[in-house]
């Protein structure tokens, strides 16, 4: 008797993903985020190093490209703000950052497509 795959159920869910229309796939990653971030006082205590912000498809936005996008803006946030309205604003940022890593990586995605397809990139003057 061989042991059970246990990537299979991750191979499972990834594969199905790829027949959700691409609104679907926002709302859902919008309501990830949105219970990450409602959560954010009892994360404050443990640290999560990395882990997933969004899956695009058959791609995986991490915590740490969006930490990497928001750096420099979230400190300047921390100088400027304290309380809820801190809050406030990070969850605001971060919200916007995986916004623009999901469509990034659709952009990619299309393009990877079209590439296959033939398409070519035009040399840069």
């Amino acid at each position: 008797m061989t042991a059970p795959d246990p990537d299979s159920g991750l191979r499972e869910v990834l594969s199905s993903l790829e027949m959700i229309p691409l609104p679907m796939i926002r709302v859902v990653v919008f309501s990830v985020v949105a219970l990450a971030l409602a959560g954010s006082a009892l994360a404050q205590r443990a640290e999560v190093i990395d882990g997933i912000a969004a899956i695009v498809n058959n791609d995986v936005v991490t915590i740490s490209q969006v930490r990497e996008l928001i750096g420099a803006r979230e400190r300047s946030l921390r100088e400027m703000y304290r309380g809820q309205e801190l809050e406030d604003k990070i969850k605001e940022m971060r919200l916007s950052a995986i916004n623009d890593l999901v469509d990034r990586q659709l952009i990619l995605q299309e393009f990877k497509k079209l590439q296959e397809k033939g398409a070519a990139i035009p040399e840069s003057r």
